[in-house]
């Protein structure tokens, strides 16, 4: 199976990518994961969008944003199609997200809300957790937070 990541700034996505992904995110998160929460945030315009292909289909994705109040990068709606899980391309998603922050350059600190079944994943990059766990949509997350200096 070839894999190909493919990074966007809001402006360079095409019409069809931008369905593409919000079909995605809504496929995955609310109709799998029964998880309602407002998607179309208005944060999809001041990030960057890494989407993967893989079949000739968006087989993945996840949004990379600055936040710069608190001066960090976030990763935010990492997603997997089903049937590509479990096959280390996760691993793959994480790796090119950690490389663009690092070429992006701006913040030493990482933070992401990670539903809590995910937390061994992070942490094998070196993501430590932040607090309690909580309700968010519907779905236990927990928020985990990396340095650059730490990441593996």
């Amino acid at each position: 199976m070839k894999l190909t990541f493919k990074w966007r700034s809001y402006k360079e996505l095409t019409l069809m990518e931008l369905e593409s992904l919000l079909r995605l995110r809504q496929q995955v998160f609310m109709l799998e994961q029964q998880s309602l929460y407002e998607d179309i945030d208005g944060l999809d315009q001041r990030s960057w969008h890494l989407l993967l292909i893989a079949d000739a289909r968006l087989a993945g994705y996840a949004r990379l944003r600055a936040d710069e109040q608190k001066r960090c990068y976030k990763f935010e709606r990492l997603v997997l199609l089903p049937d590509y899980r479990g096959q280390g391309i996760g691993q793959q998603l994480v790796t090119e997200l950690l490389s663009k922050a690092a070429q992006l350059g701006d913040y030493q600190r990482f933070e992401l809300s990670a539903q809590t079944p995910l937390q061994s994943f992070y942490g094998r990059f070196g993501w430590r957790t932040v607090g309690d766990a909580y309700d968010d949509g519907g779905v236990e997350h927990i928020d985990m937070v990396l340095n650059r200096s730490q990441s593996k």
